[in-house]
């Protein structure tokens, strides 16, 4: 994603753009940064999992989503700003719907996993040897070989029988999430061409003066509203 950017800034500092340049150039640092620190966020969700360090996974998990938000969203914006200065590109307008749906899914599902999930209060609790055996009817041995090493006659198995609806909402908002992610990845073969390509591929000059001059308005606009 972020090579890609950095081609079509390279492609639009070639049309005298200046103010378009500066603008895109801060949306494409933005959406770099935010995802890139979402990487090794990431790996610590995955390093660190919920039966042994539940807060510290969960931190992490809740970080690496609103970290790839704000970079879904910088690069929605840029894509905005690409589409209006392209009109008549149906190859960009494409890639631009198709990646605007996907963001759809994965904000509405962010919301419900972060903000709607969070705000919903059952926390879960841990799972006690003898319900892990009555009442899960598992085996006394692996009841017993995930005993809690501090709490005794508990497991460090967690159970969600107490908000079955919540958790049940945040698991699938949290699938969807990472789903969307991949799916938005997958969006930039469309985008596996050499240049932003025109309305005429041979003709590789820049829009019209007119159209240019309505956008850079418009761009202006977007930077002191």
């Amino acid at each position: 994603m972020f090579h890609r950017m950095k081609n079509w800034l390279h492609e639009i500092r070639g049309l005298d753009l200046i103010p378009v340049s500066l603008w895109l150039d801060v949306l494409c640092t933005v959406a770099c940064f935010f995802g890139a620190i979402a990487q090794p966020v990431l790996v610590i969700a995955a390093m660190f999992d919920t039966s042994h360090y539940p807060a510290i996974h969960q931190t992490a998990a809740d970080t690496f989503f609103c970290l790839s938000t704000i970079s879904l969203l910088s690069f929605m914006s840029f894509m905005r700003i690409l589409s209006d200065l392209y009109p008549d590109n149906k190859h960009l307008a494409l890639s631009g719907r198709i990646k605007a749906v996907v963001f759809v899914i994965f904000l509405l599902a962010f919301l419900v996993y972060i903000p709607i999930g969070i705000a919903i209060t059952c926390p879960a609790r841990l799972l006690g040897i003898k319900e892990c055996e009555e009442v899960e009817h598992l085996s006394s041995n692996y009841c017993e070989s995930y005993a809690h090493p501090d709490m005794d006659g508990y497991t460090i198995l967690w159970t969600y029988k107490d908000c079955p609806v919540r958790f049940t909402m945040r698991t699938v908002a949290q699938f969807t999430c990472i789903f969307s992610l991949l799916a938005f990845s997958a969006t930039f073969a469309f985008d596996l061409r050499p240049t932003l390509m025109y309305v005429n591929p041979e003709e590789n000059t820049p829009p019209p003066p007119a159209e240019r001059h309505q956008f850079l308005k418009s761009v202006a606009f977007m930077a002191n509203p």
